[in-house]
């Protein structure tokens, strides 16, 4: 009798618990679990770009940038066509053009300076911005026209030098894929020498305001 008794309650809570465990249902809804916040994508870069400037370029030192008997400023244009290595470093061709350094004591005389220089770029983004260095060596041509001075005819004269340059600047968004912003230089020539004046070393501080086009995404 007693085991009847014992069988008969353990199934009776065998059965219990089946049907609980059958009849337990989860919560419709649960809480979901807190994402890690995400890193802000950089954005993305061209693999090419241009960039057109204009500004100033002011002599410097020596008989070139004399306060007295050298040369004054010169408007100062750029061009520069260059690819991108990866998102730090860019390789191209600039080439510049500086319209006329007219003489202090002889305002008739005036010295063009073109330049054509392979260069390297290192930039560093912050968001949508760029802050870079850039070192650029290459070939210098200058030209000085015939002029007239005090009732005499002065020789046109021209040559070539080799010189370097050497700056940094910053670019900031201006939409799709143009930028703006602005380029500061010191460019130096190794030798300039004319019938007309002696220069030997040419010093420039040219500060130009930029224009940069992107194009060709990144993979």
């Amino acid at each position: 009798m007693k085991s009847k008794i014992l069988l008969f309650v353990c199934a009776f809570l065998f059965s219990a618990g089946a049907r609980a465990q059958y009849n337990y249902s989860f919560p419709e809804e649960m809480e979901p679990l807190e994402e890690a916040p995400k890193k802000a994508a950089l954005p993305r870069f061209y693999r090419y770009y241009y960039a057109v400037g204009g500004g100033v370029s002011a002599p410097v030192g020596g008989r070139w940038g004399d306060k007295d008997a050298g040369f004054k400023s010169s408007p100062a244009w750029s061009f520069a066509a260059a690819k991108k290595v990866d998102d730090l470093l860019s390789y191209g061709i600039e080439s510049s053009y500086d319209t006329g350094y007219r003489h202090r004591t002889l305002p008739e005389m005036s010295v063009r300076l073109f330049s054509f220089t392979p260069f390297i770029r290192a930039a560093r983004r912050y968001g949508g911005s760029a802050y870079y260095a850039v070192l650029g060596a290459g070939i210098y041509h200058w030209s000085q026209p015939a002029f007239g001075s005090a009732g005499t005819g002065r020789p046109s004269g021209s040559g070539s030098s080799l010189g370097v340059n050497i700056g940094g600047g910053a670019l900031y968004p201006f939409g799709g894929g143009l930028k703006v912003g602005f380029d500061l230089r010191w460019h130096h020539l190794f030798s300039v020498n004319s019938g007309n004046f002696e220069a030997d070393l040419i010093n420039n501080i040219v500060g130009t305001i930029v224009f940069c086009y992107g194009f060709i995404n990144s993979p």
